[in-house]
């Protein structure tokens, strides 16, 4: 429910903002982000478009081309972290075994 809210609050802040204003139009690109990661691509596009009040087929083409290059640089952050954590969690169970 929590990344529900954070889609709606991104969705807002977009309506609110437009890509004039800057430093809240990458807060919101970020939240927007962060939820694509746990709620799910499409679901986030449809809630986004449900938000939007007068509907632009093409303004949400826009933000989703310009979202996805972002949406894939975070994945692939998220899992190379997850890698180095299991790496290390892996180097310390060796080294409580010796």
């Amino acid at each position: 429910m929590t990344d529900i809210l954070l889609i709606i609050i991104a969705a807002v802040i977009l309506l609110i903002s437009g890509p004039g204003q800057g430093f809240l139009f990458v807060i919101a690109l970020l939240i927007v982000c962060a939820a694509l990661l746990y709620v799910g691509f499409w679901i986030t596009v449809i809630l986004i478009a449900i938000i939007v009040e007068n509907f632009n087929f093409e303004k949400l083409l826009l933000i989703l081309f310009g979202l996805l290059p972002i949406v894939v640089i975070a994945a692939l952050v998220l899992w190379v972290c997850d890698h180095i954590k299991k790496r290390i969690h892996k180097s310390q169970v060796l080294k409580i075994k010796k």
